[in-house]
């Protein structure tokens, strides 16, 4: 799991969970703040070893647990993922927090984007910037070719 700016989706900070053997599953930020509402009471139902079912309005995602002992699938279209309960105790936590820390951050990543775009060379960000981002590898990411 790791939360990142999404350059083909204007910065948007956005939740990939990836595997070896998956497509990721990439969740906008409407998605996460739904999943993160939802977790807890559906972590409960999992204990209990008891069904949880969530759906949004258009049915676009999707939270429910599976026949497997304590487990949990997120459906995103046609992507999924499936975590067990000891998966999502463990990253609850870092979920949480790090989708705390990045949309504070956005009006600094967008500021950068938007005056680095025409410089050749790497420029620190201003002194005010926020911390947590790493704007050598978000300049890298600029500069790559896109194939």
């Amino acid at each position: 799991m790791s939360v990142g700016f999404y350059s083909a989706c204007n910065y948007q900070p956005l939740l990939d969970f990836c595997g070896t053997r998956i497509l990721p599953l990439v969740l906008r930020t409407e998605f996460v703040k739904i999943l993160v509402e939802r977790l807890p009471a559906l972590m409960e139902e999992m204990c209990r070893n008891e069904q949880f079912v969530w759906c949004s309005e258009g049915a676009d995602f999707k939270i429910h647990t599976t026949r497997v002992y304590r487990t949990a699938r997120f459906t995103n279209d046609k992507q999924w993922i499936s975590l067990k309960l000891s998966e999502l105790q463990h990253i609850l936590h870092i979920m949480v927090n790090q989708l705390t820390m990045f949309p504070e951050a956005m009006g600094d990543v967008h500021a950068y984007v938007n005056t680095q775009m025409t410089s050749c060379d790497y420029v620190e960000p201003h002194i005010t910037s926020f911390k947590s981002i790493i704007y050598r590898q978000l300049f890298d990411e600029l500069k790559s070719p896109v194939y």
